[in-house]
């Protein structure tokens, strides 16, 4: 799923057409993994092979002749969902997002206290919510610091990345 994922992004990335050289060469994925994830997105109707060429260096060799074929990207919206993060549902997060929501103002304490979370996570928690500005804190560290939540941003909990 990894390679599919990486695979996905360098398609989004080229915008239109793109060949199984330029996705290997920009991914540094090997060509048959490549040629594999491709032709995954294709039957699934994600990309399409849009024309097939002969290579013409080997006109004389024995066996099948080898094709190249040029993709096109159908279906950005779909390859996008597919290869977007998946959040699970009804975790701790879930919860301590909740109880942020409900009560605006709050301490780690309280999360800890009506969630049922470690220290270490609620910790992460906040500091992951802070970096990204949706909430911020009343003063500089103690075990009392209020954290007041300033952007509402949906019951859905937010998508943490790392910055």
């Amino acid at each position: 799923m990894e390679k599919f994922k990486i695979i996905g992004k360098a398609a989004i990335k080229r915008n239109g057409f793109f060949s199984l050289m330029q996705i290997a060469g920009e991914t540094g994925i090997d060509r048959i993994e490549c040629r594999r994830v491709l032709e995954r997105m294709r039957r699934e109707g994600i990309i399409k092979g849009i024309f097939k060429i002969q290579n013409s260096k080997f006109k004389n060799a024995r066996g099948r002749p080898e094709m190249k074929i040029i993709y096109r990207l159908a279906d950005r919206k779909a390859l996008a969902a597919r290869i977007a993060p998946k959040m699970r549902e009804n975790t701790v997060l879930d919860r301590m997002w909740k109880v942020i929501r409900y009560k605006k103002i709050f301490t780690r304490r309280d999360l800890r206290v009506l969630t049922g979370a470690s220290a270490e996570n609620v910790k992460w928690f906040t500091k992951a919510l802070r970096r990204q500005g949706i909430i911020v804190s009343s003063a500089r560290g103690g075990p009392g610091v209020e954290w007041t939540l300033i952007k509402g941003i949906g019951a859905k909990r937010p998508y943490l990345y790392d910055q």
